[in-house]
């Protein structure tokens, strides 16, 4: 996917409604580049054919899956997300999922890349304005431009109303790019 630039700046990072260690604190991140999207199944298995690399879930052979709460199952990794019966055949364009932030890792630096550090990540998410949201403050809907995937808050469960019942694919929602 492309990269952007993105300004470097000062910005408050946190979330006074977070965890004690989400306390909101002024901080500057330099200028630096980010891909504008998530890394798809296709991007990834053209890693993992080239590198023969195997995710840290393929090794423990169990993956986390939401399921009303998270749900260890055998089975289940990035080619197979919710378990063995689960498949990414007809969802080449879609985010990869069930890899740890060491299986991304070993995908940027074949990619020549980096990981971005986490106020890299907060701020291209959320600007130096205090979003909550990379789109606004408006929490994420299953439809329009704005989805989210996480199903621990009753905004973001996955539900299908969209016509996704788990991820879209990427660049679906360009809001949330």
């Amino acid at each position: 996917d492309a990269l952007i630039t993105v300004p470097g700046a000062g910005f408050v990072m946190g979330d006074a409604l977070g965890d004690a260690n989400e306390r909101p604190k002024p901080v500057s991140v330099a200028a630096f580049r980010i891909m504008r999207l998530e890394v798809t199944n296709r991007e990834f298995a053209a890693f993992v054919a080239a590198t023969a690399y195997i995710t840290d879930v393929e090794k423990t052979g169990a993956g986390y899956v939401w399921r009303g709460r998270w749900r260890l199952v055998a089975g289940a990794d990035w080619r197979h997300p919710h378990g063995p019966a689960d498949g990414i055949e007809d969802r080449a364009g879609h985010p990869v999922v069930q890899v740890s932030a060491g299986d991304a890792a070993a995908y940027c630096r074949w990619r020549s890349l980096r990981l971005p550090a986490e106020a890299e990540w907060e701020f291209a998410a959320g600007g130096t304005d205090g979003r909550r949201y990379p789109w606004g403050d408006q929490p994420p809907t299953q439809s329009g431009t704005r989805r989210a995937n996480f199903g621990t808050t009753a905004c973001c469960a996955a539900d299908g109303s969209d016509g996704f019942e788990r991820t879209a694919p990427v660049g679906r929602y360009p809001a949330g790019a």
